[in-house]
């Protein structure tokens, strides 16, 4: 892999080349107990003009396709038979230890709440997560080798997928055509929140780079309650970097000096940047690399700064889930919410190019967007 002129591939960490040759009889892959195997398969390519059916658009970085990779799966290798219903251990990370069965899911925490006509088929939704999201790489890196079959792409649309998933799964399903069970997308919804907490605790993480790393926090939260799991519901108290907190903040003196000095760097796509005023401090505002103190360099009040519209418009789902199930302290990032509001009071969910799916704003607008709403918990 070819990554800005630099050669980001190291053949030796190859797995299916063991002692730097193929796979066969007389040179076999030995799995050693509690370790996990990734096996990917690429989209067959030589060019934009000679690819296989299906290739997603190449990138202009990689001048290869977004991503390169077409499916994923994983292989775990534990020391005894798992229970049957047990959840796969994360595949990052060397603790392969069986934590959390199916059995313990608290489903008394899910809602039942009545369904609006836009509620998306929830089988459909399974249907997206009964493949492994392998998501260990960050940012436009981490784009590049997302499976195109198992997973969306693009941080834009993980956020906004999660957030459906965790609002839907507070529907009464038996109000829905058909009657369709809550378990599977349940459970595969938690299985991606114990993944991403095993990303996370092998230090990786989701900080904030235009759209990618949006929709991972929820997950791990949504996980440990519904698992009651005391490290996962800590999330909000991890050192680990999530993109939608990183880039939501409250204006302060420092950011309205730092906008009319001339160490401001605004990003140069947007023709009219706007500084905050003094009017501005304390105001829940949104930045696309935010991470402060000192405050972000391109922070910036244009309503129309690049990324501003795409990320907001994928936000509420996220807030309306962890409101519905009241977690707004436990999330422990006020800003998000509070900026999450005012986007959606300001534009409710489109804004240019950008929407909030449907659904969510059918809820959001049925519920209100305040915590003590009758649908969502203080």
């Amino acid at each position: 892999m070819n990554c800005n002129g630099v050669n980001c591939c190291d053949a030796a960490l190859n797995a299916a080349l063991p002692n730097g040759k193929p796979t066969s009889p007389d040179n076999p892959l030995v799995l050693a107990s509690n370790s996990s195997l990734v096996s990917m398969v690429s989209w067959l390519c030589k060019s934009q003009t000679e690819k296989e059916p299906g290739t997603p658009a190449f990138a202009g970085c990689s001048k290869a396709p977004r991503s390169m990779t077409r499916s994923g799966a994983i292989l775990t290798v534990l020391a005894a038979a798992p229970p049957e219903d047990g959840f796969r251990p994360p595949y990052c990370g060397s603790d392969k230890t069986v934590k959390f069965n199916v059995s313990q899911i608290d489903r008394s925490l899910l809602r039942n709440l009545d369904p609006p006509a836009s509620t998306p088929d929830p089988m459909e939704l399974a249907k997206h997560m009964q493949r492994p999201w392998i998501d260990h790489v960050h940012e436009w890196l981490g784009a590049d080798v997302h499976p195109t079959e198992n997973m969306p792409n693009y941080g834009r649309e993980i956020a906004a997928t999660i957030g459906t998933i965790a609002v839907v799964l507070h529907l009464d399903f038996s109000k829905l055509p058909g009657k369709p069970s809550k378990v599977k997308l349940l459970v595969e919804f938690i299985q991606f929140g114990i993944d991403c907490a095993g990303v996370a605790d092998s230090g990786g993480g989701w900080p904030n780079n235009g759209g990618h790393g949006q929709g991972r926090k929820l997950p791990i939260l949504f996980a440990g309650l519904l698992l009651n799991d005391a490290h996962m519901k800590q999330v909000g108290t991890w050192k680990t970097r999530f993109q939608e907190d990183e880039q939501t903040f409250y204006v302060s003196q420092a950011d309205v000096e730092l906008t009319h000095s001339k160490r401001w760097r605004p990003d140069a796509r947007q023709n009219t940047p706007t500084p905050y005023e003094t009017k501005d401090i304390g105001l829940a505002e949104w930045a696309c690399a935010c991470v402060g103190p000192p405050p972000a360099l391109c922070a910036n009040a244009n309503w129309d700064v690049p990324y501003r519209a795409m990320n907001s418009a994928n936000d509420p789902g996220m807030v309306l889930a962890a409101r519905i199930m009241g977690q707004q302290q436990a999330w422990n990032h006020k800003a998000l919410f509070d900026y999450t509001d005012r986007w959606m009071n300001r534009f409710h969910g489109a804004h240019g190019y950008s929407r909030t799916p449907k659904f969510i704003v059918d809820l959001w607008t049925s519920a209100s967007p305040n915590a003590t709403a009758p649908l969502c918990q203080p």
